[in-house]
């Protein structure tokens, strides 16, 4: 089985590659991207590529193996050696693949397309954040934040009253949380009347704002691609922003569960391909047995995508 395994996993990869060196290709000739930068971006490529077609190589691998072992009558071995070793591994390897490789995989080609033809000195930073608290009626503008140190630049935050209605506002240069609550730096602190208006305002050089206690993981999470965010940072994410409503966080637990159930979808792709790759009829059996994997492919994909979208 692995012979033709291998196969699809090399022919379908080398599909997808040369799919998107057809886009992007004028991209490398304006940035005067070097071989080596092309290199690193379709290695980084590579994680998002497995995901896909790992289950379908599965499934076209194991149908050519049966029908293969039905020609020649020799269902025995199978049945001898049996195949699930191949299914387990393969699922644990998208499990891998999935849980971090992937998610990471779109930012780092984004990161090495924008680094061509600069110095390409890496920025871990989340820059122009928008956020806006429906619980606790704040509203976060945070022109860079780093979620690492946990430090943020030219910070933004209106708290307004359950009326919508604006109370205070917070403006500072720097700021940094320091695990339960934001300390603000070089700052103005505004306060409103009824009227939206401003009726006071205080500068200050350092604040602790006790009230601001939204982590740097939900600011810098919350308006990410859940399809960006590895399975430790959707859980993370999930545990920390428990508060925001649900349907806010549907996307996030929905790409939790898809992380989590996807690669089971090998065994079951398995099991269909062990009912179509063991035909009544030699002669129409590897035809038929093809034709039917396909249409499987594309229902597989459609109720995927079905329920993924119901899910967000």
């Amino acid at each position: 089985m692995l012979k033709p395994l291998g196969f699809c996993l090399i022919a379908l990869m080398s599909l997808m590659i040369i799919g998107d060196l057809s886009q992007t290709f004028d991209d490398f000739v304006e940035k005067n991207a070097s071989l080596v930068s092309i290199f690193w971006y379709y290695m980084a490529l590579i994680p998002s590529v497995l995901k896909w077609i790992v289950p379908i190589s599965i499934l076209f691998s194991t149908l050519y193996t049966l029908l293969t072992l039905s020609r020649r009558s020799e269902i025995i071995a199978l049945q001898a050696g049996g195949m699930s070793p191949v299914a387990t591994g393969s699922a644990i390897l998208l499990f891998i693949i999935m849980a971090w490789p992937a998610a990471k995989s779109e930012a780092s080609r984004k990161r090495i397309l924008d680094e061509m033809g600069t110095d390409g000195k890496k920025q871990d930073v989340a820059r122009n954040i928008v956020f806006v608290d429906t619980t606790q009626n704040f509203v976060w503008h945070i022109k860079a934040l780093n979620e690492k140190t946990q430090q943020a630049q030219d910070i933004d935050v209106l708290v307004r009253n359950e009326n919508k209605e604006d109370e205070v506002k917070f403006v500072a240069r720097e700021a940094e949380y320091n695990g339960e609550h934001w300390r603000l730096r070089q700052g103005r602190k505004f306060e409103f009347n009824d009227n939206n208006e401003v009726v006071s305002q205080k500068a200050f050089e350092l604040l602790d704002a006790t009230d601001l206690k939204t982590s740097p993981v939900t600011l810098a999470f919350v308006q990410a691609d859940p399809e960006a965010l590895t399975i430790s940072q959707l859980v993370q994410f999930n545990s920390e922003a428990s508060y925001l409503p649900e349907a806010q966080l549907a996307q996030y637990r929905t790409q939790f569960h898809y992380l989590i159930a996807f690669p089971a979808s090998i065994f079951v792709l398995m099991l269909f391909a062990l009912a179509m790759g063991l035909p009544t009829d030699r002669r129409t059996g590897a035809a038929a047995g093809v034709f039917n994997a396909i249409f499987l492919l594309l229902a597989f994909i459609f109720v995927m995508e079905f329920f993924l979208a119901m899910g967000r």
